[in-house]
């Protein structure tokens, strides 16, 4: 507690507002309850519009919208957690494009859900219909924070002009590796949802892995109807990736660029690290193990639970995450939890993970409740885990992804309810 004449002299220092002392959070539920509006007026340069194809992409938005471009609705969003892609080629004009972005309210769209289909747990956790919207959960009130919903822009917007083609994901994977050699296998999967493509083939990427003295060059050629490619590097004497504690968190860079004849129509880079990671679930004694094992060696993990780093997705930047994680590091951490009632991080935080060497226990964004088993709900969980997999799956912080928080433990221990079905 900061007592009263230290608050009277920060006021009085124009340091403080007094009415943000006395603010309450219901005194911002309003905020929450009602419809936004963001707009954008814009224009489209040249280069743009003689695009084959051009992609409008939200990373993210935070949660119920209805998105129009030049008065024209070009779709719905009903998931913070992963990205949104609209074609809006023929669309865009040179001069004083408008986009407009309405935000429902969540929580009245989660009340209309629950209502239709039904409240899924007896006892109250903070606000039973959270369980029907996919968003963060803890802004719907948490025991460490307020119920503080809100709505908004999260993460970057940006037009994509693509010509043919595009590089639409790349997967690094270690199959195997020591301390004399590294199986790498890489795999492309191309976009190709163009007019002019079939005038674009054949289509080669080349790959070019490089680091720690190592120069690996590749070169796959895709024909029409074939999106998918992979192929396998032999790195010798490979630099490993570690953990604090136990080595250098090595690093290679991966560089894929997409080609037409001589002209390049994308690049792809990106860090990675070669390593391999094993949980070790041994029957013992006293039921089975529960070790985390890299590159064959057994890890002490002495780690933390990561929340939110503040309640307005989206505010944080790369330097707050540096400092936690820096922070992180010099306590000797070694593993993170990104706790299931937040959000999938930004790519800031894994990237960082990755160079610091902290490893990264994923939980998907299920917490304490119980969630709907109807097949509409069970559709966008798929997606949504697909497309986080994507996001994340090249990371080598990346180590253990687990299906939710605490969800198990509260149907064994009968508090969500006393029944026998187990929703979601």
């Amino acid at each position: 507690r900061v007592p009263s004449s230290v608050y009277s002299s920060l006021i009085d220092a124009g340091q403080i507002d007094r009415a943000a002392i006395d603010a309450r959070p219901s005194d911002y539920a309003h905020i929450s309850d009602t419809p936004w509006i963001y707009r954008k007026q814009f224009d489209a340069d040249e280069q743009l519009l003689s695009c084959d194809r051009i992609d409008l992409v939200f990373d993210g938005l935070d949660t119920i919208t209805q998105i129009w471009l030049n008065d024209k609705l070009i779709g719905k969003t009903d998931n913070m957690f992963i990205a949104h892609r609209f074609d809006v080629t023929g669309l865009l004009r040179p001069r004083d494009n408008r986009l407009l972005v309405k935000f429902n309210p969540a929580g009245a769209h989660a009340e209309m859900l629950m209502n239709r289909y039904g409240r899924l747990a007896e006892l109250d956790f903070g606000y039973p219909a959270r369980a029907y919207v996919r968003k963060a959960q803890y802004q719907f009130g948490w025991d460490w924070c307020p119920a503080l919903p809100g709505c908004g822009i999260c993460r970057p917007v940006r037009l994509e002009g693509i010509t043919a083609a595009r590089i639409a994901d790349v997967h690094v994977r270690t199959i195997d590796c020591s301390e004399t050699f590294a199986d790498v296998a890489v795999a492309l999967e191309l976009d190709t949802r163009t007019p002019a493509v079939a005038d674009a083939f054949p289509l080669t990427c080349t790959l070019r892995l490089s680091g720690h003295g190592r120069d690996l060059r590749q070169t796959l050629t895709f024909q029409a109807g074939r999106e998918r490619q992979s192929t396998l590097l032999r790195i010798d004497n490979p630099r490993l990736w570690w953990p604090n504690g136990c080595g250098p968190a090595a690093l290679y860079e991966l560089d894929v660029r997409l080609f037409s004849s001589d002209r390049c129509l994308d690049r792809v880079r990106k860090k990675c690290g070669i390593r391999s990671v094993h949980l070790n679930r041994t029957p013992d004694a006293h039921g089975e193990s529960f070790a985390l094992e890299v590159n064959q060696q057994p890890v002490y993990v002495r780690g933390a639970n990561w929340i939110p780093t503040t309640l307005f997705a989206g505010a944080q930047t790369r330097a707050d995450y540096e400092a936690l994680l820096t922070d992180a590091v010099a306590a000797n951490i070694n593993m993170l939890r990104v706790w299931g009632g937040g959000y999938y991080e930004n790519e800031d935080f894994y990237d960082l993970a990755d160079e610091l060497g902290i490893l990264v226990w994923q939980d998907f964004m299920f917490a304490c409740a119980y969630y709907p088993d109807r097949q509409w709900f069970l559709d966008a969980v798929r997606t949504e885990a697909a497309a986080v997999i994507k996001r994340l799956r090249n990371h080598p912080s990346v180590a253990l992804w687990c299906g939710n928080n605490e969800i198990d433990w509260l149907h064994e221990t009968g508090r969500l309810g006393k029944g026998r079905k187990f929703y979601g």
